[in-house]
């Protein structure tokens, strides 16, 4: 099978990405990468299940693996393990011993050697967040269609170059804010778009974790905005269908002038009370926690002619979102094979990953300052290429360039 737009020989993208993929490999937008295997041309009898390597057996690696083995048109042709994972319960560890290879992460060659594989289609990425980017540009770089659990990236230009790279390549970059596939928050979403509450005056959410987790996850994953609130960041933007203007956050125990908690290193409170203005003036309060007695989701939304409601909490219950978003997480990875196979655009967006990173950088802001942030809502600037590190030919078409200008 070959690599390109789709592993699928029927997609209608095919022909018009061929050139553009040739092109974008000798291009300087992977500039720290290393050339990618001269792949052959895309096979008439390509087999119809998609080939993925699974990264990461944490939690939700772990849920991952099961939808792609309980599906038949997917196969975890390889599992790549990251430091630190926590034992595999035994059902999981029959799964995984049907996998005929499985590497470590920290072996660079050999998952750069799978992800290069001609029969290798794609990869699952539930690695940590800080693996996140450089995973995502290695699989894109040699030609693998991506599903990155969130965030994408931590930086801005990250979130560009992964873009940039899977658009240039006709590659399928589709992005785990799993929340927008659950069936009760898109019900509500549902009664926002039809007018059935009117218009939307706030939005109340409380997302409250459980069990607490282990000092390693703490440590990458990105703090409580980047990990916890980002979820709430982007499921309220959608079902607004708005952009947040400025940001306000209180933190309980937490004085911004005295930076002498534990937990307040990288950010990783375990409570915060996130105020968020949007741009048609709606109001939205999110209530974060990482200590709880069950695992806790709820979002109301409430306009002028009525309130929408999703409350899925039971007290006691010793269950977390591995069992709450189970339908979610199926649909994500139903989603994300219908768009390698038919060529339609991911769900989540270039500019819902930039909003998502934004919102959550300007909390943490909010958090130190004790203040309100107000977003900088101009478009991003374009991720330019860095002269000094550009390939020879990318250098020669530059001067060949500037020889001819006229003005």
């Amino acid at each position: 099978m070959g690599r390109g737009t789709s592993h699928f020989p029927n997609s209608p993208l095919v022909t018009i990405f061929s050139n553009a993929y040739k092109l974008f490999i000798s291009s300087s937008l992977f500039l720290s990468y290393p050339s990618a295997h001269n792949h052959s041309p895309m096979s008439t009898s390509s087999p119809s299940t998609l080939r993925i390597v699974l990264f990461g057996l944490g939690r939700a690696g772990r849920i991952h693996l099961r939808n792609l083995h309980a599906r038949s048109d997917t196969e975890v042709c390889a599992v790549v393990e990251m430091p630190y994972a926590p034992p595999l319960p035994p059902e999981d560890r029959t799964l995984l011993s049907v996998v005929k290879e499985r590497v470590d992460a920290s072996d660079d060659t050999a998952v750069n050697a799978l992800l290069s594989r001609e029969d290798t289609h794609a990869a699952v990425l539930a690695s940590p967040t800080r693996t996140h980017a450089d995973l995502t540009m290695r699989a894109l770089h040699r030609g693998c269609h991506v599903l990155v659990e969130k965030p994408l990236a931590e930086s801005l230009a990250d979130v560009h170059s992964c873009f940039d790279a899977a658009e240039a390549a006709g590659l399928v970059l589709s992005v785990g804010y799993n929340r927008r596939y659950d069936p009760s928050i898109r019900t509500l979403k549902q009664q926002v778009d039809t007018g059935t509450i009117g218009e939307p005056r706030t939005v109340l959410t409380i997302s409250r974790d459980y069990p607490y987790p282990p000092a390693a996850f703490l440590a990458t994953c990105g703090g409580l905005f980047h990990d916890c609130a980002t979820h709430d960041i982007d499921y309220v933007s959608w079902i607004l269908n708005d952009t947040v203007v400025s940001v306000h956050v209180t933190v309980p125990g937490v004085c911004p002038a005295t930076e002498n908690t534990k937990t307040y290193t990288d950010l990783n409170v375990d409570h915060a009370v996130v105020q968020l203005k949007f741009r048609r003036g709606t109001v939205a309060t999110l209530h974060l926690s990482r200590v709880a007695s069950s695992y806790d989701q709820r979002c109301e939304v409430f306009g002028d002619q009525g309130e929408a409601r999703m409350a899925i909490f039971e007290p006691g219950v010793k269950r977390s979102f591995p069992e709450r978003y189970a339908a979610a997480f199926e649909a994500e990875l139903d989603a994300f094979v219908q768009c390698v196979v038919t060529g339609k655009k991911a769900l989540v967006t270039r500019e819902d990953c930039i909003h998502a990173n934004r919102v959550a950088e300007a909390c943490g802001q909010s958090m130190t300052s004790g203040k309100w942030v107000t977003l900088d809502t101009a478009p991003s600037p374009p991720t330019f290429r860095q002269y000094d590190t550009a390939p020879a030919c990318v250098k020669a078409n530059y001067r060949t360039a500037r020889e001819r200008q006229t003005v």
